[in-house]
């Protein structure tokens, strides 16, 4: 294991790495992981992917390979992978409209039951002999709007 002075950073610049085993260590930041080995001269550095790559194996700049990795590797991966037959939408939307038609059905028997509770309260009340007070909401609105009148006058 090399001195932690020499340690290699993660590539998003955070710089306390954990260990995670002898080989590597992980950036808690974005969950990279670091080799712990040794660099080697020329393996993998700024000069390989801005000269070797281009020099000796003719590929584009690592700047001008990221513009052009989108349209076209990373579709043709990604047209690779659905091939596969990935899990369709429509197996899962239809998991999601079952959830959904059990949820309605249980909501429907509770509505039902607190109707069911409802009335048999009335009964209870009027078996005890409860007075049943009139419903006077519609009075009262037109009280509310009387003295609201009368305010602005």
């Amino acid at each position: 294991m090399s001195d932690t002075s020499t340690e290699r950073a993660c590539w998003c610049g955070h710089p306390a790495l954990e260990p995670y085993s002898d080989e590597y260590r992980v950036c808690r930041a974005c969950g990279t992981l670091v080799s712990r080995a040794p660099r080697t001269a020329g393996l993998y550095n700024q000069e390989y992917w801005t000269e070797r790559q281009t020099q000796h194996h003719g590929l584009p700049a690592i700047g001008e390979r990221a513009r052009l990795d989108l349209p076209g590797r990373c579709t043709h991966w990604l047209a690779r992978l659905l091939a596969v037959r990935l899990p369709t939408m429509t197996g899962f939307m239809g998991k999601q409209q079952e959830a959904l038609g059990r949820q309605q059905e249980e909501l429907g028997k509770q509505q039902e039951a607190l109707g069911k509770q409802q009335e048999e309260l009335a009964r209870e009340q009027e078996q005890a002999g409860a007075v049943k007070l009139p419903d006077l909401s519609k009075e009262m609105a037109e009280v509310d709007a009387a003295m609201a009148k009368a305010k602005e006058e």
